[in-house]
């Protein structure tokens, strides 16, 4: 069963907004023809009469699908940036609204939108073709036809106006925010380690200004090639996570980087940043450490700037000078990898565990975690460096290989053992697409500031007889778990007896599980979640329960914004809540059945049902209450399929 959910928790923001969405019907153009645009920016533009534009009944279906075509390449210029109207004019029931997309300081990436809107009843409708009043329907009065005719011509000229005005404010804001950010006078007084490590920080924290300034925004005459300088950088730290190599490097959260090397006078320098991209070219099936050398220059006015390789200043299809690759078994000798563990301790210190158990939930928490740092953060990186850089190689690779949005995976903790300075401990990594056992050991190791993860992330040569019972305990769990590994997992979902459960939840408490469910999926974590789960006891549920599971993960990676309760029904034993969520053109409303549990209320997955009127859905709603009919009595069953009719029979109540 499907859910849409956003990464970062809304609670019940989204329920609360549905409620107020009737006070927003009286706004005025420059609100509407904002909301307009990200709609269209998001693809979800319903072009059906008296839906979301002003678009005449009579507009013939070829003709909405050129529309449909034209709102995707807008939706392409719109990208990434805040939307502001900057000016608006109305005649009478028709309105123009000029937009323009917020985008940093790059001329380049500067758009302006205009959109034309008619007045229907008490309500802005947007016309679906921006700029014009185009298929709206606004009839052959004559006086209508000119204050249109007018009103375009206006959304011409002043689009024009307020593209060559913003590009003239630009270049004068730049100047503005770097000057805040940073001190001319600071950047004269750096070494050149000092720049290029305030360069390298400044990229991490997608801080654009600073950036700017130590690529040569702070000279008094701006480099050469600065237009290109100003284009690739601002491309990059205004969406990090999309940037594209070689300014991936740089700024993606999830690359791993530390400084190997600095050196410099007081007029030149050059620095070599290490990195490891979990997305980046591999070697001998584990990801390559990539080096990159950034060079530094004082300009004649005494400011220290920052050259970074050609490749930074192409465009991604220019591109052909990738940044040098290592592996993890270089020679150490002469190498720049010699200091690179040493390096990567100071980048990113040891976080120790005081106990064997609380470094094992560590590490479950640092393998779903949003990038691999937490988990290097837990490495020991001591010891000989080859094998402290294979581990850190490693350690990313398997952070990877759960992060890949082809394949969402997520660990879960089977069992452990411990003695008194060492341990391992087993991870089922459970996938949303296969259902069968993967089994993980990680080891882990008694230091001085208590238990990390065992350098080289397997034991090797010089540790293999310490680590004997560990390598034994590991062989005995693979043996152990291919088919119990599901009982383990459902372990904290109960089994409930459909004739005797107690009296349902109230919308309140439904509310919050739904609120608990969504936040436990987005941040990966299947043990909680399962938590808010309950079964029924055939010997099918496990695997349906487990199958629905994997369905809600990948759905939910997919969705944008938040789910909203739309209804809610309770009988005797059942409350049913119907959610609505976006995925795609179509909004879709799932129904959850919940129940009463000990500790709370839980959601039976395994009965997955949907409100639709599609016949594939209807027959798969048929299945799911056949499953419930096997196992209910059947009182029980018809009650939860007759609350699911209600749902669907009554208008949707936020």
């Amino acid at each position: 069963m499907p859910f849409a959910a956003s990464v970062a928790p809304v609670k019940t923001l989204a329920i609360l907004f549905a409620s107020v969405l009737p006070a927003l019907s009286a706004a005025g153009p420059p609100e509407v023809a904002v909301g307009f645009l990200e709609k269209v920016r998001a693809g979800k533009v319903n072009l059906e009469p008296d839906a979301d534009t002003a678009i005449s009944a009579a507009t013939q279906p070829e003709k909405r699908r050129e529309i449909t075509r034209r709102l995707e390449r807008t939706a392409l210029d719109l990208d990434t940036g805040d939307l502001k109207a900057v000016a608006d004019r109305a005649e009478g029931n028709l309105a123009a609204v000029i937009v323009r997309k917020e985008s940093g300081f790059d001329p380049a990436r500067l758009r302006v939108f205009a959109v034309a809107l008619v007045r229907k009843g008490d309500q802005w409708r947007p016309a679906p073709v921006p700029g014009s009043f185009e298929n709206t329907g606004i009839g052959f009065d004559p006086g209508v036809r000119k204050q249109a005719a007018d009103l375009e011509r206006w959304m011409l000229e002043e689009r024009t106006k307020i593209m060559e005005s913003a590009r003239d404010q630009l270049t004068n804001r730049m100047r503005e925010d770097i000057l805040t950010a940073i001190r001319p006078e600071d950047v004269r007084a750096m070494t050149a380690a000092q720049a290029g490590a305030g360069f390298l920080d400044a990229c991490a924290k997608a801080r654009a200004p600073v950036v700017l300034a130590l690529l040569g925004g702070l000279q008094a005459s701006l480099p050469d090639n600065w237009s290109a300088r100003l284009q690739q950088a601002s491309a990059a730290v205004a969406a990090p996570r999309a940037a594209t190599r070689p300014w991936r490097l740089l700024v993606a959260p999830d690359v791993i980087r530390t400084v190997i090397h600095e050196e410099g006078d007081d007029t030149t320098g050059q620095i070599s940043l290490a990195c490891v991209d979990p997305t980046g070219p591999k070697s001998k099936a584990l990801p390559r450490i990539e080096i990159i050398d950034l060079d530094l220059r004082r300009s004649p006015d005494g400011i220290w700037r920052v050259d970074p390789p050609r490749g930074f200043l192409e465009s991604a299809a220019q591109t052909n000078e990738p940044p040098n690759h290592s592996d993890a078994d270089d020679d150490d000798d002469g190498s720049l990898l010699a200091s690179f563990p040493e390096r990567l301790r100071e980048t990113y210190p040891l976080k120790a565990a005081a106990t064997c158990e609380d470094a094992v939930k560590a590490a479950a928490e640092a393998l779903r975690a949003p990038t691999p740092l937490p988990l290097i953060g837990m490495l020991d990186l001591s010891g000989p460096k080859r094998t402290a850089r294979a581990g850190c190689l490693k350690a990313v690779d398997l952070w990877a290989s759960l992060h890949n949005p082809s394949n969402l995976r997520s660990p879960v903790a089977l069992d452990s053992a411990a003695r008194e300075s060492t341990g391992a401990a087993s991870f089922q990594i459970f996938s949303v697409k296969e259902d069968r056992l993967d089994l993980r050991v990680l080891y882990f190791e008694k230091g001085e500031s208590g238990w990390h993860l065992l350098s080289g992330m397997v034991p090797d040569d010089l540790c293999r007889d310490r680590f004997a019972a560990e390598t034994e305990w590991a062989a005995a769990e693979a043996k152990r778990w291919p088919e119990t590994w599901r009982a383990k997992l459902l372990a904290d979902s109960p089994v409930i007896d459909p004739a005797k459960l107690p009296a349902p939840p109230a919308r309140p408490d439904i509310e919050k599980l739904l609120d608990r469910w969504f936040d436990v999926l987005a941040s990966g974590d299947l043990s909680a979640a399962l938590r808010l789960t309950s079964r029924l006891g055939s010997n099918a549920s496990p695997a349906r329960l487990l199958r629905n599971l994997g369905y809600e993960i990948n759905s939910l990676r997919k969705c944008t914004g938040r789910p909203t309760i739309t209804g809610v029904a309770t009988g005797k034993t059942w409350s049913v809540a119907a959610v609505r969520f976006d995925q795609g053109e179509k909004p879709v409303t799932a129904v959850y059945p919940v129940v009463s549990g000990s500790d709370g209320p839980k959601i039976l997955l395994e009965t997955d049902l949907f409100l639709s009127e599609e016949r594939a859905r209807g027959f798969l709603n048929k299945s799911s209450f056949g499953h419930l009919r096997e196992n209910a009595p059947e009182p029980v069953a018809a009650e939860l399929e007759d609350l699911f009719k209600q749902l669907g029979a009554a208008p949707a109540k936020p």
